[in-house]
């Protein structure tokens, strides 16, 4: 074991893991030795390419029962794109591993849970989508279109009344659904963008702002009235309309007015 860990270090992984999977494929290892082999080197590896050999390994023969492992180390970025293709390929249920690792890892080990959900279909994956998936992290832009599909927001946004949790989730995603400064803004590739922004708006306005929903508000104008970031749809007579209620609300007095009541609650000292 000790000798092929040594043999690992050689080479750059991601340049060889698909060459080196397909050579075992087609050798027809036995796949209990195959998943023996995989757990002792993500447990005992000395080098990251041997714990991602593992991972591997894992991916080819594991079971349920290799889903703690690979959830742990799913949490370290070095292996989180390793972990979720063992998860995926291995796990009765990959969405549900894949739910459990987003919901504990962070950063881009997060990233890559989430983008993986495409395609769940689970109603408690669904609404954590919307509701807790985006934690204002800069890097929340980066699977931002996964969970608006996923969660179909448009289809949230449009319900008759939403808790503020909902809301508020909803308005992080969307704030990284149109973030100039990100990867670039995903909002124009969701085909229910104007119904969702429509949703969002008349949330917000029907409830009273409050300043967490200001900032997304804010955010989002940006994105409508960035002439680089929503070209493609600014002659478009739906989003004209979106952009001028978006841009109304936002130079509203009473929406400044949410910027100083908060400042003076802040500054109010308690008695």
């Amino acid at each position: 074991m000790s000798t092929l860990d040594k043999q690992l270090r050689r080479i750059v992984w991601r340049d060889h893991a698909r060459t080196l999977e397909a050579t075992l494929q087609e050798r027809s290892l036995p796949s209990d030795r195959v998943r023996q082999l995989g757990r002792w080197f993500t447990m005992r590896g000395e080098h990251p390419n041997a714990v991602q050999f593992g991972m591997l390994l894992l991916g080819m023969a594991g079971t349920d029962h290799d889903s703690e492992i690979l959830k742990t180390l799913g949490t370290f970025w070095e292996f989180s794109a390793e972990a979720c293709e063992a998860l995926l390929r291995s796990h009765a249920d990959p969405y549900r591993a894949l739910f459990e690792l987003a919901q504990q890892a962070e950063g881009w080990a997060r990233v890559d849970a989430v983008r993986r959900l495409e395609g769940a279909s689970d109603p408690e994956i669904r609404d954590w989508l919307i509701r807790e998936s985006c934690t204002g992290d800069v890097l929340d832009s980066y699977f931002a279109l996964t969970a608006a599909k996923v969660g179909d927001l448009a289809d949230v946004l449009s319900r008759e009344s939403l808790d503020e949790v909902t809301l508020d989730g909803a308005g992080r995603l969307l704030e990284a659904l149109t973030d100039v400064d990100g990867p670039g803004p995903a909002l124009g590739a969701y085909d229910d963008a104007v119904r969702a922004l429509t949703g969002y708006l008349r949330h917000a306005t029907t409830r009273g702002i409050t300043l967490r929903q200001l900032w997304s508000l804010l955010s989002i104008n940006r994105f409508l009235n960035d002439p680089y970031a929503s070209e493609k749809w600014r002659e478009d007579q739906e989003w004209r309309h979106v952009r001028h209620q978006f841009t109304k609300l936002v130079g509203d007095p009473a929406s400044r007015t949410v910027v100083f009541l908060s400042k003076q609650v802040h500054q109010t000292p308690a008695t």
